[in-house]
């Protein structure tokens, strides 16, 4: 298939055109191949005005990576749960799991990646630690003898000396352990 090229004329700021073709040498390409890829993406879309807000994308970014740091930062310091007034609770987790699809930054998304990781490791540690526990030869007696020390010592907690995040947790970790109990009868 023979394609026909079209010489075109636009005019471009000899600043951002010198600094362009610069950018292009660096990146051994030539100047009109991004250009042509372009046109040919709105093309594609069906439309030029569409790629307006993509044009402004950087911007986001960069709100959306700092969003998705100040989640991690939450994760490596153990918080479980947010809640925003108005809203119910979200996981630090769940909420991290879902921006890490759009974080561009390769060193940020390593990081987000090896934290989560890191935080998975850490409750199937628990968790098994707690099966083996129970599985140890542990009596009935003594395994409800541990259940009624759990609720003594929860029930002497003050819920308003824990913040939101800690009920949360506590309220995970009974159901974890509740789950463990009822597989191992």
């Amino acid at each position: 298939m023979v394609t026909l090229k079209k010489q075109t004329g636009i005019w471009v700021d000899s600043a951002v055109w010198e600094e362009y073709r610069q950018l292009c040498s660096r990146e051994k390409l030539r100047p009109a191949e991004p250009i042509e890829k372009f046109v040919r993406f709105i093309v594609s879309g069906g439309s030029a005005k569409a790629v307006f807000p993509m044009l402004d994308a950087s911007q986001r970014q960069e709100s959306f990576d700092a969003y998705a740091r100040v989640l991690l930062d939450w994760l490596r310091k153990d918080v479980g749960y947010v809640s925003m007034p108005g809203e119910n609770g979200a996981s630090v987790k769940s909420m991290l799991l879902q921006t890490l699809k759009h974080v561009t930054n390769r060193n940020l998304r390593c990081e987000i990646e090896e934290a989560l990781k890191k935080a998975q490791d850490k409750i199937e540690t628990e968790e098994r630690g707690m099966a083996e526990n129970l599985d140890s030869g542990d009596t009935d007696d003594e395994r409800e003898k541990a259940e009624d020390s759990e609720e003594r010592d929860s029930e002497n907690m003050k819920p308003e000396d824990m913040s939101v995040d800690e009920l949360q947790e506590k309220i995970n970790q009974l159901k974890r352990i509740k789950g463990l109990i009822k597989n191992a009868k």
